[in-house]
């Protein structure tokens, strides 16, 4: 058994951060296992990524690539830093492209959507918004029923199918709606009587009632 210990490597002391264009590049030549491929995307010189790849390669005191056959693999801790990586260039790039939404006075407005219900019934609706309100920029989230936590999350709204109930949020009524049931008519050869009809609002389980509304935090 042996006793394992994080030590710190001498190459990389944690006083600054490496650089962003290296990670940038690092994160693309990791992603297309090609230095051409990442020279490409990012509109550079194939020996300007070698560079600033050697230059993060230095500063983590560590190989993160290695030769094979003309071509480029990752090492373990090339491998282990494209993962680590990956989320952080992804998150960068989201946040630059959300800040933008805030020129000129503008803003963003973040929504989580059912499926079905922002295919086929906001998605067409929302050129209305968008027309009167143009520096709006408006990001769908797509969620499958259940809770909306605004809390652990950067939604602005949501919405949903249910009981007017949703702590820590204030609930707008859309519309009710109606749902039938259907069934085979060999069916109903056997069950001749169904019985009275029963309305209910969209979304209604066939134990409870609930309602189509859009939620805002408090």
């Amino acid at each position: 058994m042996k006793l394992m210990q994080k030590t710190q490597h001498s190459g990389f002391r944690g006083r600054s951060l490496p650089s962003l264009r290296g990670i940038v590049a690092f994160e693309a030549a990791a992603r297309l296992r090609s230095f051409a491929g990442a020279a490409a995307e990012l509109s550079l010189s194939q020996s300007a990524v070698s560079r600033q790849i050697a230059q993060l390669e230095a500063s983590l005191g560590l190989q993160l690539f290695e030769r094979v056959r003309q071509r480029v693999a990752l090492t373990p801790a090339g491998e282990f830093f494209a993962e680590r990586t990956r989320d952080v260039i992804r998150r960068l790039r989201s946040a630059a492209n959300e800040t933008s939404a805030f020129q000129e006075g503008g803003g963003l407005l973040r929504l989580a959507v059912l499926p079905t219900f922002g295919a086929r019934w906001l998605i067409p609706r929302i050129s209305t918004f968008l027309a009167a309100n143009p520096r709006i920029t408006v990001h769908f989230n797509t969620r499958l029923p259940g809770a909306f936590d605004f809390d652990g999350s950067d939604l602005d709204a949501a919405f949903h199918f249910g009981e007017p109930v949703w702590p820590g949020a204030v609930l707008h009524l859309l519309r009710p709606d109606e749902v039938v049931a259907v069934a085979s008519p060999r069916l109903l050869v056997k069950q001749r009587t169904i019985g009275t009809p029963y309305r209910r609002p969209i979304g209604t389980p066939l134990s409870g009632r609930r309602r189509a509304a859009a939620l805002a935090p408090t």
